[in-house]
C-alpha cells in the first residue's frame, strides 16, 4: 500500500475487513491534483479538475482517519490562498504532531513556470495575501524530527523563540515572503543543512551568515533579482 497514491490506498478499505484500516498507517502522504483526482484515469487534458472545496474535503477526510504516527513524507501541492488558512494550518499542525520528517507545502500548485514567466515579464499576479505559516511548525516539538522542508508561495515569520531544526538537511524556499533577518536566523539554527535553495523570493536582498555552514553541499539561488550574497562561508 505504501506504493499507492493515498487516494487509491483509502479506496482499498472496501476490498476486505483486513485492509479496512491498513491504509491508516500510510507513511507517505501526497495531496495534489493527481492523488486527489476525481477519476482514476488521465485524459488528454490531464487529471479531472477538482475544486478547492473538494480538495480540502478530501484531505480532511484522509487526515481525520489517519493514525498520525511517524509520517515519513507529507506533501501538499495545490493553489490555495489565505482564505483557506484554517485548513492549511490544521494540516501543518497534523504534520507537526505526526513528527513528519519531510514536509512540502506548495500553495502555487507546482506551477513554477508561471512564476518564471511572471518575473520575466515584470508582473506579479494578484493571488491575494500569501498564507502565513503557523508558528507551530517552528516549535521546539518539531525541531528534532524535520529533515526536509520545502515551502512555496507562502509568508514566513519566525517566532522569537525559534530554536532551530536540529536535523534539517534540505531547505527550499520558493516565492516565499520572508525578510533577510529571518533567512539569516533560520540558517544559523540549521547546522546540518546540506542543500539550500532560494528562488523567486523578492523580499530577500542579502544572504549573510555570521558562521559557516559546515555541511552545505548544494546552494541554489534562482530568480531573486535583488539578492546579493554578501557573506556565506561553506566549509568543504
Amino acid at each position: 500500500l505504501s506504493l499507492l497514491p493515498i487516494n487509491d490506498s483509502v479506496r482499498t478499505s472496501v476490498l476486505s475487513r483486513e485492509w479496512k484500516y491498513v491504509w491508516c498507517g500510510h507513511t507517505k502522504l501526497t495531496f495534489d491534483s493527481a492523488t486527489m483526482r476525481k477519476h482514476y484515469f488521465k485524459s488528454s487534458l490531464g487529471y479531472g479538475f477538482i475544486s478547492a472545496k473538494e480538495f480540502i474535503t478530501r484531505v480532511d477526510t484522509v487526515l481525520r482517519q489517519h493514525s498520525g504516527v511517524e509520517i515519513e513524507h507529507m506533501e501538499l501541492k495545490r493553489v490555495l490562498h489565505n482564505e483557506h488558512a484554517n485548513h492549511i494550518d490544521r494540516w501543518i499542525n497534523f504534520a507537526v504532531a505526526s513528527k513528519t520528517k519531510e514536509l512540502i507545502i506548495d500553495l502555487n500548485g507546482g506551477y513554477k513556470l508561471l512564476l518564471s514567466r511572471d518575473m520575466s515579464l515584470g508582473i506579479y499576479r494578484n493571488r491575494g495575501e500569501p498564507h502565513n505559516i503557523p508558528p507551530q511548525l517552528f516549535g521546539a516539538d518539531n525541531g528534532p524530527y524535520l529533515q526536509r522542508l520545502e515551502l512555496t508561495s507562502v509568508s514566513l515569520h519566525l517566532p522569537a523563540d525559534f530554536k532551530g531544526f536540529l536535523n534539517l538537511k534540505k531547505l527550499t524556499l520558493v516565492d516565499v515572503s520572508i525578510t533577510n533577518e529571518d533567512v539569516q536566523y533560520m540558517l544559523s539554527r540549521c547546522n546540518l543543512l546540506e542543500f539550500l535553495e532560494i528562488a523567486y523570493c523578492r523580499k530577500v536582498t542579502s544572504l549573510r551568515m555570521s558562521q559557516p555552514l559546515n555541511h552545505l553541499k548544494h546552494l541554489v539561488v534562482d530568480k531573486c533579482p535583488f539578492l546579493q550574497v554578501k557573506s556565506l562561508t561553506v566549509v568543504q
